[in-house]
């Protein structure tokens, strides 16, 4: 009878333990911030670097906008370097001095010409889609913000357009 509850009590435990969404130290835990997802096939057409067409200084058509006002894109180290603007005040608000900094996550779609990036701030992620418009050479900054604060606040979805500065 004592061997029956000891295994039912560690049965148990072991239940409660992955309920709770802990879970036991040699089993990995996945990131808390995942990139938009790769296909793992061969002929994949995402990779980390976006088109040469990507690299610039953005600044965004609308001199007003109360969102994003600058993109700057770069090639760096054999990567790519992104960082965005808000609008603050006095001065723009730059997304990589956040504190604590936020983890920045991309991929490029070449098939879709797409440059994902996710934003993970202490307050939010913004998932984002950058494309080049083929009319007149702007980029397309679709962004998706979903709080993570508990403040309350509705996510919200915005699009932006910006010219070659």
């Amino acid at each position: 009878m004592k061997k029956s509850i000891g295994s039912v009590f560690l049965a148990f435990v072991f239940l409660t333990v992955l309920l709770s969404g802990c879970a036991p130290a040699s089993t990995p835990v996945p990131p808390t911030s995942i990139p938009v997802p790769i296909p793992t096939n061969s002929s994949s057409s995402v990779s980390n670097n976006p088109s040469v067409s990507f690299f610039n200084e953005w600044v965004n058509v609308d001199s007003q906008s109360g969102s994003i006002t600058r993109v700057s894109i770069q090639a760096k180290d054999g990567g790519t370097y992104i960082n965005m603007f808000g609008s603050c005040h006095p001065t723009d608000c730059n997304f990589r001095e956040g504190n604590p900094v936020p983890v920045v996550s991309y991929n490029y779609d070449s098939e879709a010409s797409i440059l994902h990036v996710e934003w993970t701030m202490s307050f939010a992620v913004l998932t984002q889609q950058l494309s080049l418009v083929s009319t007149d050479g702007q980029l397309k900054v679709t962004t998706h913000t979903h709080f993570t604060d508990n403040s309350g606040r509705l996510d919200y979805d915005s699009v932006d357009y910006f010219t070659r500065q």
